[in-house]
């Protein structure tokens, strides 16, 4: 059983991989020990090959495991029986949230609601606004110190792009700036340096299964822009590395001068005068 880094040659056994990968990820986390820790789990290979590395390094860790429900007929279930088998026993202790709890409607009745006024907007897009909005609420509820998701190489290269052919500067630069306000817990991703293909090994390796349905909401230019890149990466090994490190270097300097702003509706932190999840409920709701 190896992994092969096809961009340089390098090919590693499980041992020597797993090795590897725990080393660079404690590189990418700044943590205390005695850290009260909210780790978000949607039950895919990405959060839960987070879990697994920081229990292998941070054994003691206070860990507070959360599974949101996007209320998706048999893809949220089948999400929800993933996070019970692989994670409820690696965390001290696990909350379940729901989109019809939280906003009054689950994300198949908010797709249908917002296709009445705008045809084009990704289902992704608000299912990302209203899951930020469940976990900072109950990370301000539980008082922890940090938040840690699951967000790999992968999903900034893809989301850049997608602000990128979008014109949407604003979502471009909050999406690479470290900034955040005053009193909310600091937000980590740790697998940011690290491929789809790596984290299905480190899954691999642990027995977790990685076959499993994808959202079926996932459609237009995310769904789109991964099959692309997917297409590239095999033909021009590297790729999504270098695409990551190129905005990473673009925006190091200049995400310090993308101040994020307090939402003049709900105080939370927003690229605008006006939060996106405020902006969705007046959508929604109105």
């Amino acid at each position: 059983m190896f992994f092969e880094y096809k961009h340089d040659g390098r090919r590693l056994d499980k041992d020597s991989f797993k090795k590897y990968f725990l080393k660079k990820l404690k590189k990418n986390l700044k943590i205390k020990k005695d850290s009260k820790v909210l780790i978000c789990l949607s039950g895919g290979k990405d959060s839960i090959a987070l879990l697994y590395a920081i229990k292998e390094l941070f054994p003691d860790l206070y860990l507070i495991g959360l599974y949101v429900d996007e209320g998706i007929e048999e893809h949220s279930e089948i999400m929800e029986k993933r996070v019970k088998k692989y994670c409820e026993d690696r965390v001290n202790s696990m909350i379940y949230k729901s989109f019809k709890e939280f906003f009054g409607l689950s994300l198949p009745e908010i797709e249908e609601r917002i296709r009445r006024k705008n045809k084009n907007l990704s289902p992704c897009t608000f299912c990302t606004i209203v899951k930020r909005r469940i976990i900072d609420h109950q990370a301000m509820d539980l008082g922890v110190d940090l938040i840690l998701t699951g967000h790999i190489l992968d999903d900034y290269v893809v989301s850049s792009l997608i602000n990128l052919y979008t014109g949407n500067t604003k979502r471009l630069f909050r999406l690479w700036s470290e900034n955040e306000l005053p009193g909310l817990p600091r937000k980590e991703t740790p697998l940011k340096n690290f491929t789809k293909e790596e984290t299905k090994f480190f899954c691999e390796i642990h027995n977790v299964d990685v076959d499993y349905d994808k959202c079926p909401y996932k459609i237009g230019i995310r769904l789109d822009i991964e099959r692309h890149l997917d297409e590239l990466e095999a033909k021009y090994p590297g790729l999504k590395i270098i695409t990551y490190k190129t905005f990473e270097k673009l925006f190091y300097n200049k995400s310090k001068m993308s101040k994020v702003k307090a939402c003049k509706i709900c105080g939370f932190p927003s690229s605008g005068d006006t939060c996106s999840y405020c902006k969705l409920k007046k959508m929604v709701l109105d």
